[in-house]
């Protein structure tokens, strides 16, 4: 089973469906054949917090969407099952940090739901840390992300 912690670092103007971004997770991890227990840490923060967050780690001083930081090493979905937490028996993934504020941007900005973006923002997330990256044009990361958020019904 897999274990998703949420925790929230400010004062936030709404409450992320949280039993969808488990189903995202769960779909992700399926969609990947991972099949040992993980665990990721989500942070929902507003723009300030992840600015801090994208110039100490990134060097860059503005805020941003989502940032990742994955605890294992791995490349398009083929992990290195390290560091495995033994004494709670899953495989730490890493955090996963969501700007709400920026979500909501977003969601007006590209005509769609808040529960979507965050959905989307937090799908992303989940691929980054199992070693997706978009960085040279490569689409296969975005277009595994929407099968999943449409087996969900988030869809644009």
């Amino acid at each position: 089973m897999n274990k998703i912690t949420f925790s929230q670092e400010t004062k936030l103007p709404l409450k992320p469906k949280k039993a969808v971004l488990r189903k995202i997770a769960k779909l992700s991890l399926a969609q990947e054949g991972i099949k040992v227990p993980c665990r990721v840490s989500v942070i929902f923060c507003d723009n300030e917090y992840i600015r801090e967050i994208n110039k100490e780690q990134r060097q860059i001083d503005a805020p941003t969407d989502v940032l990742s930081f994955p605890s294992t090493d791995s490349l398009n979905g083929e992990l290195v099952y390290e560091p495995y937490d033994l004494e709670r028996g899953r495989l730490y993934l890493g955090d996963i940090v969501i700007s709400i504020e920026r979500a909501v941007e977003q969601a007006k900005e590209y005509g769609h739901s808040v529960d979507r973006e965050i959905g989307f923002l937090f799908c992303h997330g989940m691929y980054h840390i199992m070693g997706y990256d978009h960085v040279d044009g490569s689409n296969i990361m975005f277009e595994k992300q929407e099968i999943v958020l449409n087996k969900l019904g988030l869809r644009r």
